[in-house]
């Protein structure tokens, strides 16, 4: 059975608030994540996560995230504990000491292979967000890579800003691969291109220099003209046009002789073009000191 190494309070008696019939947050916090260290002790990793939860919802600290990341790692949350320990290894809720940054770095090695990545960008708009699948909350999406770990399958990832329609990209995520997205928001008029392959959904297609990923790949993007094609035979590369508010359907087509027959249809609904664009570019690769919290005092490592 795999060792983990939890933070611990040490020394120190839970304030007596802590016993209020409304504790403070911070004291509610401090008992939710002893009841976390607790469960993890007595094997009860379930009861862990919901007792790190709640005290994280109500102080977002260091301690409390790395122990839930471990508690998700060990409940097999793994895409939860990959975000998680993205947030604490890049150093937004806080510095680790040396032997819990170890450890973090390894359950984090661990679970990346068992999870698909998106490497996501946004650029043309303020106060970008993304939200995964029917998550709650958001999270905020800039120029800069944003990580998000996603469990092996199917996922819509949503991208919005304020003033600017909000966009919708289907993921396949798939163990140990990793998929660049990159969302540009503007203001030019847009149309759909979905580049399909019928009966060989195993086949990767693409908008050169825009997408890349398996039948059927859909993106909406400013009015113009497009290449398209099979990614294994660049000889199959044809280039269409999108026009603006309508749906532009390619067909590539196994031939005989390795030919790609390639047929075009034009959406009769048009699409709603009011408010912004975005254009998306998707590219697939291979992929001992104790600590101090301010509320918490002093905390330190604390194997089972």
């Amino acid at each position: 059975m795999r060792t983990f190494a939890l933070l611990s309070l040490l020394g120190l008696a839970a304030p007596a608030h802590a016993q209020e019939a409304d504790p403070t947050p911070e004291a509610a916090a401090r008992v939710d994540f002893e009841r976390g260290v607790a469960a993890m002790e007595s094997g009860d990793p379930s009861a862990a996560v919901r007792a790190f939860e709640a005290s994280f919802g109500a102080l977002p600290y260091l301690a409390t995230a790395y122990n839930l990341a471990i508690a998700y790692e060990a409940v097999g949350q793994r895409a939860d504990a990959a975000n998680l320990l993205d947030r604490i290894l890049g150093g937004e809720l806080g510095a680790l000491g040396p032997a819990e940054a170890r450890e973090a770095r390894d359950v984090y090695d661990a679970v990346r292979a068992h999870v698909g990545t998106v490497t996501l960008r946004v650029e043309g708009a303020e106060a970008a967000w993304v939200r995964v699948d029917d998550a709650p909350e958001t999270r905020p999406a800039g120029a800069e890579p944003l990580f998000i770990a996603l469990d092996p399958g199917h996922h819509v990832v949503h991208v919005g800003a304020p003033g600017h329609r909000p966009r919708r990209l289907l993921v396949r995520a798939e163990p140990g691969v990793d998929n660049a997205l990159r969302v540009r928001f503007d203001t030019r008029a847009i149309g759909t291109l979905r580049v399909t392959v019928p009966h060989e959904q195993s086949a990767r297609v693409e908008i050169v220099g825009v997408a890349t990923g398996p039948s059927p790949l859909e993106h909406d993007l400013p009015a113009g003209v497009y290449e398209v094609g099979l990614v294994e035979r660049p000889a199959s590369r044809r280039s269409v046009s999108v026009e603006p508010g309508a749906l532009r359907e390619v067909s590539l087509q196994l031939g005989g002789g390795d030919e790609v027959l390639i047929g075009v249809l034009v959406g009769a609904a048009a699409l709603a073009v009011a408010g912004a664009v975005t254009g998306v570019v998707v590219a697939t690769t291979e992929s001992d000191a104790p600590l101090e919290e301010p509320v918490f005092g002093i905390i330190a490592a604390l194997s089972f």
